[in-house]
């Protein structure tokens, strides 16, 4: 009876969720526009859930008819503007980036951006997407209550997230790069690197909250997430994500607690010890016994010799949106396009 219960309720939630989202989404529009938002916060990093709607009717653009309820909501409510600094400089970001869009459009003999003819408008879109979420963040969480929900929602997710990874993971003595950690972002075709950047952004975030004087039952929900997703960080086996993560560590120990600072060298000192041996071995695999640099490490370099020859050629107007990753698949016919380094990609 409780299996089947349970399957039952597992057919029907995407339904559920996708029927309940067009109902908040209408909410947010004429009446409480941080409904919707909740539900972007929620859905945006799972895409293994959100991608199960676009069997739906206009189940493809979900989220963006949600983010655009929101957007709408926050004017139609009439609700006074919070207009900062910081939102100067990201409109012209924006509008910086949008500008790249023509160049690259230009450049590459693509359709004029203005419509979904042109594949890099989708691309530069999710982009700005991303980064107005600041703009309707700051419009519709203002309340000290809409901020805890907000935040009790991001540690639901990364704790969902890194309860599946932890249960579906068998750990082996060895790095075996097709075992890495990847998380609900294989579904639209991000590796682990990428899965390793959003843990390790997101999971010291919290761990930072839980330093401060939050409620407790809050505060043991921040800790116990940041402290589980270490699974997820240490199996995605991505390098440059853990070198973040200490980062940030290393900032809460000088700057809000300082015995921190002793359990970042006890790790740093014994990682030998203390790490799994998959993660050591991945660690010890930057360079080689001749103390040449590995495949993937290597690759880095070549791609970043590869982004400042590029610079060169163009210094002032660059490249353009997504310019980089156009360049290398016409001039190499590679799948390396991305510099896994935002300064670089910034500058074009």
């Amino acid at each position: 009876m409780l299996e089947t219960l349970k399957s039952l309720i597992r057919s029907n939630l995407i339904y559920a969720l996708y029927f309940g989202g067009l109902v908040v989404a209408i909410v947010s529009i004429y009446k409480k526009a941080e409904l919707g938002f909740f539900i972007v916060v929620g859905l945006i990093s799972q895409p293994n859930i959100w991608y199960k709607f676009q069997s739906l009717p206009m189940g493809k653009d979900f989220l963006d008819l949600m983010f655009l309820a929101v957007l709408i909501g926050i004017f139609i409510n009439k609700r006074p503007l919070t207009i900062n600094k910081n939102l100067f400089l990201i409109f012209l970001l924006l509008f910086f980036s949008y500008l790249s869009l023509w160049n690259s459009s230009m450049r590459n003999s693509l359709p004029y951006p203005i419509s979904t003819s042109n594949e890099l408008v989708i691309i530069w879109k999710n982009f700005a997407m991303m980064i107005l979420m600041y703009f309707v963040g700051i419009n519709v969480i203002k309340s000290e209550q809409h901020q805890k929900v907000v935040i009790f929602i991001i540690a639901l997710v990364i704790l969902n997230i890194s309860l599946r990874n932890y249960r579906s993971f068998a750990a082996g003595a060895s790095f075996i790069d097709e075992h890495r950690l990847i998380g609900p972002f294989w579904v639209v075709k991000l590796g682990s690197n990428h899965f390793g950047a959003f843990i390790a952004d997101y999971s010291v975030a919290i761990f930072g909250l839980a330093l401060f004087n939050i409620e407790r039952k809050m505060k043991w929900l921040c800790m116990g997430t940041a402290l589980l997703s270490i699974h997820s960080l240490l199996f995605s086996f991505s390098r440059g994500a853990y070198v973040g993560a200490l980062f940030a560590v290393l900032f809460f120990g000088i700057c809000k607690k300082r015995s921190i600072l002793v359990l970042f060298a006890i790790i740093f000192i014994c990682y030998h010890t203390l790490l799994p041996p998959s993660v050591v071995e991945r660690i010890s695999m930057t360079k080689n016994e001749s103390g040449e640099l590995e495949t993937s490490a290597a690759s880095r370099l070549e791609l970043w010799n590869s982004a400042l020859g590029l610079m060169k050629e163009s210094p002032i107007y660059g490249v353009g949106f997504d310019g980089f990753r156009l360049y290398r698949e016409k001039q190499y016919d590679t799948h390396l396009t991305d510099t896994h380094n935002y300064f670089i990609k910034a500058a074009f």
